[in-house]
């Protein structure tokens, strides 16, 4: 007497519970990847802010210590700086060249750019990150000299900002999150821009680079000294 021959395949449930967990890896393997992704930005846009510190001492090298105007407005202009109607970008773009690859202007130059930032993606913005106006006082920056600075390493230069308008972007005491206000408000034009999962990173004038918090900046003036990690 020959035994009932058994089945090989899989029954309906088998099969459900399998497709769930190939459903389950690829969901997981998504976020893994989009992760990875995130984190790939943020180490791209580091570097970014690095090249940019990196040309801008070569500038003040170049110009006897002063900064580059921080605004278009020829009355800004110094015998030093030698710059009038131009902007930061614009000034330190022949020092970004080497990093770009090719001559640079302020909308094309690649370390200007965080590849995080949704305004360059829309064709919203000039560039990704903002200028610290009044980075020692009152005064506008290009009016002032890096060799009398006695704390480089706690003053905020550039820091990922963004804004409503199709606009360089500059930011001061009254830029959100210094001025403790709601970015969400239709007045507020300029703010920092954490756009690294609740982080901006930031360039000091010592050439670190450093990932900021809201709580790191909130009520904070940035035309004094910053404690930031």
């Amino acid at each position: 007497m020959t035994s009932p021959r058994k089945s090989g395949g899989f029954s309906l449930f088998s099969l459900i519970v399998g497709i769930a967990v190939v459903a389950a890896l690829a969901m997981l393997g998504l976020g893994v990847f989009s992760h990875a992704q995130q984190q790939a930005k943020g180490v791209t846009c580091t570097s970014n802010l690095r090249q940019v510190g990196v040309a801008l001492h070569s500038y003040l090298a170049d110009h006897n210590g002063r900064y580059p105007p921080s605004r278009s407005n020829p009355a800004y202009q110094t015998e030093d700086n030698g710059f009038a109607g131009v902007h930061w970008q614009d000034a330190l773009k022949v020092y970004l060249h080497p990093y770009s690859g090719s001559p640079v202007t302020s909308t094309m130059a690649g370390p200007l750019w965080c590849p995080a930032d949704l305004a360059r993606r829309d064709g919203l913005a000039q560039h990704s990150y903002g200028v610290n106006t009044y980075i020692g006082g009152l005064e506008p920056l290009e009016k002032q000299n890096i060799r009398v600075e006695p704390n480089p390493g706690q003053r905020l230069y550039l820091v990922e900002a963004t804004r409503n308008t199709r606009s360089t972007c500059n930011f001061s005491h009254n830029t959100w999150p210094f001025n403790n206000g709601d970015p969400s408000k239709p007045d507020t034009d300029v703010h920092v821009d954490f756009r690294h999962n609740g982080v901006a990173n930031g360039l000091f004038l010592d050439g670190r680079v450093s990932a900021l918090k809201v709580q790191n900046l909130r009520g904070q003036n940035p035309s004094k000294p910053i404690v930031a990690p």
